[in-house]
């Protein structure tokens, strides 16, 4: 049985014949249909294919890309839930400290939601900036 990668890059420059090429292309349209039903503001649509990518590999920006679906559609404790699982992970996600205090705020958890809105801040170079205004 072949071992998943934590990030699909891992699996760059393997051979057609490896079990995780096929992984991995399955991988890869999923998240490409993820993504073009958020575009086309399907995010029902989009959070399936996002959860469907991650069960197969788990990769942070996937789930910062499915709690941007699930803010959308207005599943707060998802979405902040899908953005503290990626800032455990990577205390330095600006978008993701962004995500989580707009789910907070839908929660009227007003004091989580300035806390993550202050990190956001502490970074002025992030053009997460400009989404909060």
């Amino acid at each position: 049985r072949p071992r998943v990668p934590t990030h699909p890059n891992r699996w760059q420059g393997c051979s057609m014949g490896d079990p995780g090429s096929t992984l991995l292309a399955t991988w890869r349209q999923l998240v490409d249909e993820g993504k073009a039903h958020f575009r086309e503001g399907e995010f029902e649509k989009a959070v399936d294919y996002y959860s469907r990518a991650l069960d197969l590999i788990p990769d942070p920006g996937l789930l910062s890309n499915r709690a941007a679906a699930y803010l959308r559609l207005f599943d707060f404790n998802a979405a902040r839930q899908d953005a503290s699982r990626v800032l455990w992970s990577d205390p330095r996600c600006t978008r993701c400290y962004l995500q989580r205090a707009k789910a907070c705020k839908g929660l009227n958890l007003y004091a989580d939601a300035l806390r993550d809105f202050r990190e956001v801040l502490k970074n002025p170079g992030s053009t997460e900036l400009d989404s909060m205004f």
